[in-house]
């Protein structure tokens, strides 16, 4: 008899294995636009993992399950929701948590640029679709004593100091290898049917010097031509007063 899955088991499996989801999608997406910020991402997301599991000796923060087990509880029990594959070192420490250290790093290193561009172009769909997934994995790691508060506390800031390191460490490599973040060195905006273009100027890190230039495509044209015919006339002139002498 086959045996189907609850509404509860899925909601669970998603919680658990949300960060593969996540980093799955990311790199999806990277590769369908033709760039390589997916992997880059996912570098420095694993460069993160690693110093934060180096980092687990120094802070000493036993799992739940260990530490009651050291002060003489013997019945409490690990679920087994908390791990689907348990890490081979330090398997007795969870801080800093590694699932904190995931969605910190990547909803900073997501939305840092938009931050600081302004809320105007920010996708709220991802921003919300992130931020719940954060939201329910803290609860379910707490609640399910995964962790301790303070270990997926110590995580997020972690991630969120990793995140911003890597991202501007990025930025000052290649502007184009960062996620969600426009390439163009300048962005035009059509703000009418009259095909005129707000050009907004940008320096190399990316961030608006704040010099706009409005031109009409019509007026563009009409000048680029004028300009040409008075070039035309004055070598014309050149020509005829070379002759002449």
């Amino acid at each position: 008899m086959a045996i189907i899955p609850t509404g509860k088991a899925i909601l669970f499996m998603t919680i658990v294995l949300s960060p593969t989801i996540i980093t799955v999608m990311i790199l999806i997406m990277s590769f369908t636009e033709g760039n390589f910020s997916g992997i880059v991402y996912l570098s420095g997301m694993i460069l993160a993992q690693i110093l934060g599991f180096l980092s687990r000796p120094f802070l000493k923060g036993y799992r739940p399950d260990i530490k009651k087990a050291l002060e003489g509880d013997k019945d409490f029990v690990r679920d087994r929701r908390c791990s689907i594959i348990e890490d081979p070192y330090f398997s007795k420490y969870s801080s800093p948590s590694f699932h904190a250290l995931f969605f910190s790093f990547t909803f900073i290193y997501h939305f840092l640029a938009k931050f600081q561009e302004g809320f105007e172009s920010l996708s709220w769909i991802k921003f919300f679709i992130l931020l719940i997934f954060w939201i329910t994995d803290s609860v379910f790691r707490i609640s399910m004593n995964c962790v301790e508060p303070n270990h997926y506390f110590y995580g997020c800031f972690f991630g969120l100091a990793c995140g911003v390191g890597w991202y501007y460490l990025v930025l000052n490599y290649d502007k184009d290898l960062l996620i969600n973040v426009e390439s163009d060195s300048k962005k035009c905006e059509i703000l009418n049917s009259n095909m005129t273009c707000k050009m907004v100027e940008v320096d190399d890190k990316g961030t608006e010097t704040g010099r706009e230039l409005e031109m009409n495509g019509f007026a563009t044209t009409l000048l680029e031509a004028a300009e040409a015919a008075a070039a035309a006339a004055a070598e014309e002139v050149a020509a005829e007063e070379v002759a002449a002498g």
